[in-house]
């Protein structure tokens, strides 16, 4: 009987031993976790700063739905950015460029282009857009940032009236 408690003993110690040790790598995943998540989180703060921040309309979507939009993407298409979120970005494109718009996008184009856009109120304006994919929480994703130029649009094309001075 004593070799038997002592073979019992042993093997209970070894297993307490064996759980203090898987104990411990759960700290440490868990502490490696939270960092990450800290850090995730800090990135999200700063990309909505500096979204934030920009003249131009931001958004983030995943095969055309909307992931995330700064509020000056928001503005221009007289949305809230709740609003968007989780929308089906192509719907934003008035249905003759939807085509060229899903093609640029389909072939992860990073050239400028343009397209006629779509606002909530129904009235349309030329929106100048570049895209680039990007590995956002581990996946394939499309960010684009966009502008109104009905502006330049709106400016005279020539100005060979005007004469440069000369010394």
């Amino acid at each position: 009987m004593g070799k038997n408690a002592d073979k019992t003993k042993n093997d209970f110690l070894k297993e307490l031993e064996e759980t203090r040790h898987k104990i411990a790598e759960l700290k440490i995943i868990e502490h490696q976790r939270d960092w990450a998540e800290e850090r995730l989180k800090e990135s999200q703060e700063r990309f909505h700063r500096l979204a934030d921040a920009t003249n131009e309309g931001v958004i983030v979507h995943h095969k055309g739905k909307i992931i995330d939009v700064n509020q000056t993407f928001a503005d221009m298409f007289g949305y809230t950015t709740s609003e968007l979120i989780g929308a089906d970005g192509l719907k934003l494109i008035e249905k003759k460029d939807r085509d060229k718009v899903r093609k640029k996008i389909r072939s992860e184009s990073e050239e400028i282009y343009e397209a006629n856009c779509l606002r909530k109120d129904g009235t349309t304006f030329p929106g100048e857009i570049r895209g680039k994919t990007i590995i956002h929480e581990g996946k394939k994703v499309r960010i684009a940032a966009m502008r109104d130029v009905t502006y330049y649009k709106n400016i005279p094309v020539s100005y060979t009236h005007l004469t440069l001075p000369t010394n």
